[in-house]
């Protein structure tokens, strides 16, 4: 007895080979099928719990518990059952709704709820058997985990149950005779189907080729999607060696920065991201709009009462602080490896950090504006334009004239005051100053004056639908995005349906010319 009590205060105790009511046979048990978003195990504990004091919903569960864990933290790392430096990941992990629950909490729900925990194998063999540190139990939780997913296991022929289980140590939790609340016989548990199951559907393996451009693809797709029969041709991406170790896990910080990394992007974006989200109750994707969504930008320094953001922070005297007041999921150490990361790399950033060295050098340039053309600069270059030093050519500062009258799609950043601006769609600079850490280099996004091999203007789905596929042998920093990737995904395809109606709101005389020529 001692020894089992000893294994349920480190967390993990394997216990198929005791002889112990809570672990029967396995084909004495039927699956109930969990959806796989995130919550599972927090939907098939809750599904065990039925009928018991601990009745509760998945997302009370999820709360409570994870606060439980954080009571006990510095116990659980005196003991050595969680290291220090994973202490936070733990703890952020289990408190977001949608993330799967670090496999050091799932043995603690017998330790914060008086349960006994039972996992099975798909092979019907018990995985790991957590007792409650108080007999007899409160409930018993059986759930089946394979593949990383869990899901509730429930008798295949319901027994009757004795008197039912009073908690003396959890009166919070145990309100006998209120409502749905108290034990009831196993055999009277309505089935509850917590969301219906989804029919399967399999595209195969994505391992065909295309011979053009090496994008892998499934049986159903054609190289008319990949590349346009190679008429799509993109150049490949590089990422500095920190970030790529940060996407693929082998930075000690990946964890963190994988788990937070929309956190660690708004900390760092050079535009403010403008859109309706639209939340939904209990569990939803990561990133829903409704309505338009558009990027803004602010004047190059911030007045003097005010916050700064975007850009602005770059010229913060206090830049690391500013970053971290905007977000308490950032962790400083990473925060300001990837801020020194882009002021390496970033031709964005080194172009702006040096036009405002350049103004407190020079103030004739008091009422200068900076031009980011919505195309590359032209080689001629106007006596009354500064050059920036950078080989990206990124931007030009523009002393205030009659005859530098900035176009439409330009991107004019005023130094001070004036207001935020909207930045089109259609703009190379869209994508690489909202997402910094998929485009670390400043590269350009998608712009009308891009072309295909044989001279027809591309595309945005065209050349988004190249972006994003998947290729064999080349790393591609998008696909270890995870949420920001989602994000990403969510605001192209918004300008590529932008895109459409600006087509067809400019092209009606064509449109209905096509639509009249028939009718003869």
């Amino acid at each position: 007895e001692q020894i089992r009590r000893r294994g349920v205060s480190a967390g993990r105790f394997d216990s198929s080979e005791l002889a112990t009511p809570s672990v029967v046979p396995f084909d004495a048990l039927r699956i109930i099928r969990i959806p796989g978003d995130g919550n599972c195990f927090f939907y098939a504990v809750c599904d065990q719990l039925q009928g018991t004091p601990l009745e509760t919903d998945a997302a009370s569960l999820r709360h409570e518990l994870t606060s439980r864990v954080v009571q006990i933290m510095p116990e659980l790392i005196e003991q050595g059952f969680v290291l220090p430096e994973n202490a936070d990941f733990i703890v952020d992990s289990s408190f977001s709704e949608g993330t799967y629950v670090p496999d050091e909490v799932v043995p603690l729900l017998s330790r914060c709820f008086n349960v006994d925990l039972v996992i099975y194998q798909e092979n019907g063999t018990v995985l790991q058997y957590c007792m409650s540190p108080l007999q007899p139990p409160i409930a018993i939780v059986r759930i089946l985990l394979r593949h990383e997913h869990y899901e509730s296991l429930r008798f295949a022929n319901p027994i009757p149950v004795s008197e039912p289980i009073v908690d003396a140590e959890e009166p919070r939790l145990t309100q006998q005779g209120a409502g749905h609340f108290g034990a009831r016989p196993a055999q009277e548990r309505p089935e509850r189907i917590i969301r219906p199951e989804a029919p399967a559907h399999n595209c195969g393996p994505m391992d065909r080729a295309c011979d053009q451009c090496g994008a892998l693809l499934w049986c159903s797709e054609t190289r008319n999607f990949c590349c346009a029969k190679g008429k799509v041709k993109l150049p490949s991406r590089t990422v500095p060696q920190v970030l790529a170790d940060l996407y693929l896990g082998r930075h000690r910080l990946s964890a963190k920065f994988l788990t937070n990394i929309r956190s660690y992007n708004s900390a760092l974006h050079l535009t403010s991201l403008g859109a309706k989200l639209r939340l939904v109750p209990g569990w939803c994707p990561s990133f829903i709009i409704s309505g338009q969504l558009h990027h803004n930008t602010a004047p190059l320094f911030a007045e003097d009462s005010a916050e700064p953001h975007g850009w602005q922070v770059y010229f913060n005297d206090r830049e690391l602080e500013s970053r971290q007041s905007l977000s308490q999921k950032v962790k400083p150490e990473l925060l300001e490896l990837l801020q020194t990361l882009l002021h390496e790399c970033n031709g964005y950033v080194r172009s702006l950090r040096a036009v405002a060295h350049r103004i407190s050098q020079d103030p004739e340039l008091g009422d200068a504006r900076i031009v980011i053309h919505p195309d590359r600069r032209p080689s001629g270059e106007h006596i009354r334009r500064y050059n920036l030093p950078t080989a990206n050519e990124v931007g030009i500062l523009i002393v205030e004239d009659n005859e530098n009258t900035p176009a439409s799609r330009d991107v004019v950043i005023q130094l001070r005051g004036g207001g935020s601006q909207r930045i089109s769609e259609t703009h190379r600079s869209y994508d690489p100053l909202e997402y910094v850490l998929l485009f670390p280099n400043g590269e350009d996004g998608w712009h009308p004056e891009l072309l295909m091999s044989n001279g027809k203007k591309l595309t945005p789905m065209k050349y988004y639908a190249s972006e994003i596929m998947v290729r064999a042998g080349q790393f591609s920093v998008l696909h270890y995005g995870r949420r920001l990737f989602q994000q990403y995904l969510v605001d192209m395809c918004a300008k590529i349906e932008a895109e459409r109606l600006l087509y067809l709101r400019t092209h009606q005389q064509d449109l209905r010319s096509e639509t009249y020529s028939g009718l003869r």
